[in-house]
């Protein structure tokens, strides 16, 4: 498990400020502690920006891997490392590049003490390593390759003999099959005097080779090719992109012996989308349609940036870093007209007016979309390591704050409830909101009754069974839960609420019996007919066209109110029913672990199971809760009382 470490006074005398420079080990007095992050493989240093150098970064923070899991030796680099880096933030026109690295004569000295450690071990002739250890070992091991490849006398060096190597190790590599690194493996254990690798742990060793392998013949490609690679200080996560050969050999007038069969298993593996899709469909997210379709929606998005149908395995850290860096340039109105222009048009768009692209909020979601992605292939298989680590994840260019719900006032509630709808009209469907004698009780009439009264969501209503309807011991509530295919947001969202006095009142038990009567399911049946035969089809959510409804139900209302400070604003929408519900709990001094309760919020729910949300005492409490705490004094609805 990850894990933050700050070091305390009584663990180090040096208390390290990543504000200021360093002279030497020691630090400014009074400085904040030193922060390591340990990542199982490796510490990290953290050193968060400030708001100016977030901007100009693009991230919030700065992660320099200090290539070592000993905390000792890790405290010793933090000092150097950060001195380095605060060198470079004076420079406000200089960015960081992308990872941050250590100088190698930090690495090198390591590398020695390590190799002795390995030999004086005391495992004998193995040795259980892992894929950080023996990536550390290769560096100057795939180093000494390159030059010893370089410095070859009287051998014809081909750029595409290289080409074509790498292009077949691929595919060997992304089948599995690592038994062409297995001689040269050997070979270098028992040069360098090291222990050989446990049978549980060859097959980690074998994949960091193969890296290393296809490292070195992308090196001599491009070195051969005129341009001038840098001489590897690490080994590289993913691997290069393969390159088709006959592209290759038609710049250079030969044909090539393409190994057809290989490199078509390599191009047959998931895309991001496919994985997206495969995770939606897990059985524990059945009852999730509404956030499996914001993913969906999300991995399209992805999977078109990373490239349409390109299979995961080949998609690099670089790749990742780019489309991340794309993400925050996406317009803010681009979820309504995305399919007029490809992404990348938008993108355009976005950089010349970033102030427009998408919010920070918006830009998360994106970022856990892929983050969740990556560990489900990871789990299933479908790639061999999550290159998600090594990105620098964006921050948004959009600075506008979020945009948040506002609660109704009293005099805005009695607007709601003294509407048509309530006091008389022709009818509850086209002509709501027109003076007439009628008096219809179903969704519309309901639906911002119950969310007064509960702080339910609205489609936690929409999606009632009669069933849910229950009775224990003299106490009415209502029953929010999973079943028959129902789904809550959250496990808080599970919950038993009273029903309150005042809806007893106005007859929702006597709604629900003649519901019952009739012989139907759904408790308000006509949420089905709101949907199209398109939206019934993909399944989408009842509560969509309720929530429109609404909307424009207080528009009507703003007609009849004269004050303008009592009108209805864009902040007040269906879900400002929730808001208004935690403030008058807040306004009557409720218990909070009641209406966390109630309201099916987390956040006072700390440490607590399911178990604790039912009983006969619970219950008896959240009927008190409810009636005392959700009064709105100066609300009128005796109009309503049957």
């Amino acid at each position: 498990m990850q894990q933050v470490q700050k070091l305390t006074a009584n663990e180090t005398a040096n208390r390290i400020s990543p504000r200021h420079s360093f002279r030497g080990a020691s630090a400014p007095q009074g400085g904040v502690p030193m922060t390591l992050y340990n990542r199982g493989f490796s510490y990290y240093a953290v050193h968060n920006l400030s708001k100016a150098e977030a901007v100009r970064e693009g991230r919030k923070q700065i992660w320099i891997s200090l290539h070592t899991k000993d905390r000792g030796l890790a405290e010793q680099r933090y000092f150097m490392v950060m001195s380095e880096l605060m060198k470079r933030l004076r420079f406000k026109d200089e960015t960081i590049t992308t990872p941050f690295q250590i100088p190698d004569e930090l690495l090198l000295p390591s590398l020695k003490e390590t190799k002795a450690k390995l030999r004086q071990s005391g495992y004998g002739c193995v040795y259980p390593y892992d894929k950080h250890l023996t990536e550390l070992l290769l560096v100057e091991y795939l180093q000494n390759k390159i030059r010893t490849e370089q410095n070859k006398a009287g051998v014809p060096m081909i750029a595409d003999i290289y080409q074509n190597r790498f292009n077949e190790e691929h595919g060997y590599y992304y089948n599995g099959d690592f038994s062409l690194i297995d001689d040269e493996c050997n070979a270098y254990f028992e040069q360098e005097n090291l222990p050989r690798p446990t049978d549980s742990v060859k097959n980690i060793v074998r994949e960091v080779f193969m890296r290393v392998q296809l490292q070195f013949l992308d090196y001599m490609v491009k070195y051969l090719n005129g341009e001038k690679p840098v001489l590897p200080t690490q080994i590289i996560p993913g691997i290069p992109a393969l390159k088709t050969e006959s592209s290759i050999y038609a710049q250079s007038g030969y044909n090539a012996p393409v190994k057809k069969e290989i490199v078509q298993k390599a191009t047959q593996g998931k895309t991001f989308l496919d994985v997206a899709t495969q995770y939606c469909n897990l059985p524990a997210r059945k009852n999730k349609k509404d956030a499996n379709k914001k993913i969906l929606g999300r991995a399209k998005v992805i999977q078109e940036l990373l490239g349409v149908g390109r299979d995961m395995r080949s998609i690099t850290s670089d790749d990742l870093q780019n489309a991340a860096n794309n993400l925050a340039y996406i317009p803010y109105s681009y979820g309504h007209d995305h399919n007029k222009k490809s992404i990348f048009d938008h993108i355009k768009i976005g950089k010349k007016n970033p102030e427009n692209c998408i919010t920070q909020k918006t830009l998360d979601e994106y970022v856990g979309c892929i983050k969740t992605i990556f560990a489900e292939a990871l789990r299933k298989g479908d790639i061999q390591e999550n290159i998600v680590e090594a990105v620098d994840w964006p921050v948004s260019h959009n600075q506008t704050p979020t945009k948040k719900y506002a609660p109704f006032s009293i005099e805005q509630l009695n607007a709601i409830f003294h509407a048509p709808l309530y006091t008389g009209c022709i009818d509850d469907g086209r002509n709501y909101n027109k003076v007439g004698s009628n008096h219809p009780r179903r969704i519309r009439f309901w639906l911002p009754l119950i969310a007064l009264f509960t702080g339910a969501r609205i489609n936690e209503i929409c999606q009632l069974h009669t069933d849910d309807i229950q009775e224990k011991n003299g106490i009415s509530f209502i029953s929010i839960n999973e079943e028959d295919e129902k789904h809550v947001k959250t496990k808080a969202g599970i919950r038993q609420v009273p029903i309150h006095n005042e809806l007893i009142k106005i007859g929702f038990l006597d709604y629900v019996a003649g519901i019952r009567a009739k012989g139907e399911t759904l408790l308000f049946p006509e949420v089905m007919e709101s949907l199209t035969k398109g939206e019934r089809a993909e399944n989408a959510s009842p509560s969509a066209p309720l929530s429109k409804w609404f909307n424009h139900f207080i528009e009507s209302i703003n007609a009849c109110i004269e004050p303008p400070e009592l009108k209805f604003t864009p902040e007040h929408v269906f879900h400002s029913f929730r808001h208004t519900v935690r403030t008058e709990f807040r306004r009557n001094r409720a218990p909070e672990d009641d209406v966390c309760r109630i309201c099916g919020w987390e956040d006072g729910l700390k440490g607590k199971t399911l178990a604790d949300h039912y009983g006969e005492a619970v219950l008896e409490n959240l009927k008190e809760t409810v009636n005392s705490g959700l009064i709105y004094k100066g609300l009128d609805l005796s109009h309503l009382y049957v």
